[in-house]
């Protein structure tokens, strides 16, 4: 089989299966496959493939058929400037999430600048699940210091392998012992303070699942549900923020739109300073924060 030939065939089968992005979609498994950047695609359009890697292609786009999204096939996922693993005991980090890390780059910058303590920045990150959040802060701010924390121990070995990943690619004695992960729920087994807080925790209404598109159902429930009305978790991160944060520190959250409103009526009640909320790249409310008394 003629590559640009499989190729059309997958987008084909994917689009006929009503898979929104059935171009994107067919090229990121193939080069996958090929161990090639999609560009390449374009360059070795007339190459012949072998039977192995044509009938693993076409597995490959059954399985994004059946509902499992591209990640999960390939078990990476970039995210601002690293390349993930991922498997199906973490949420797949998405474009929304980098508006946090902006939304906490630009607060680090400005306490950088204002307290010219640079080595004094520590970083929780609560829900960690593939370490997103903690490793792109770290990446990019390689002087802070991070923590990631989550419930579930199968994420946390994910967040590891991801941070190892990182260590590896720096080959920085720099970047050793600068990630600490912690299994805890929420704040439980949190100790000390932090210059910020940030976290991208369930948010979806319990009743709000079964709605979801069918490969996001299939992501870890425990990371998308957040109770009845969706802020089970983010009030009590909120609440407990207030013991683990220097004075001036920062909590950032990352959520729907649709629970704003209720969640800076939360930040309001517990008597947060400068409470801010930030849009994403769609115009819709998407990060809000706040600092300590």
């Amino acid at each position: 089989m003629i590559l640009k030939e499989a190729l059309f065939e997958g987008k084909q089968k994917l689009r006929t299966a009503g898979i929104p992005t059935p171009e994107l979609d067919a090229e990121l498994l193939l080069s996958h496959i090929l161990q090639k950047d999609r560009s390449c695609l374009i360059v070795h359009h007339d190459m012949t493939l072998s039977g192995v890697i044509y009938n693993k292609y076409i597995l490959y786009i059954t399985r994004r058929i059946q509902g499992e999204c591209v990640a999960y096939i390939t078990k990476r996922k970039k995210f601002r400037n690293l390349n993930l693993y991922v498997n199906k005991k973490t949420l797949v980090p998405r474009p929304d999430t980098e508006i946090l890390v902006e939304t906490a780059l630009s607060w680090i910058d400005t306490a950088v600048v204002q307290n010219k303590k640079r080595k004094t920045i520590s970083v929780l990150d609560i829900c960690t699940g593939s370490g997103a959040v903690a490793l792109a802060l770290l990446d990019e701010r390689p002087y802070i210091k991070v923590f990631a924390s989550d419930i579930s121990r199968a994420a946390l070995a994910v967040a590891k392998q991801n941070y190892l990943k990182l260590l590896k690619l720096k080959r920085n004695d720099f970047f050793e012992h600068k990630m600490t992960i912690i299994e805890s729920d929420i704040f439980a087994s949190i100790t000390g303070k932090f210059s910020i807080i940030v976290a991208n925790p369930p948010y979806i209404k319990s009743s709000g699942l079964e709605t979801l598109p069918k490969e996001v159902r299939a992501e870890p429930k425990i990371a998308l549900d957040g109770g009845k009305d969706g802020l089970t978790i983010i009030k009590k991160i909120i609440t407990g923020a207030k013991y683990y944060l220097e004075d001036g520190g920062a909590l950032f959250i990352e959520a729907g739109p649709q629970e704003m409103p209720d969640i800076k009526k939360i930040f309001e009640e517990l008597k947060y300073n400068n409470i801010t909320i930030t849009k994403d790249l769609a115009g819709l409310n998407r990060v809000i924060g706040g600092e300590s008394c």
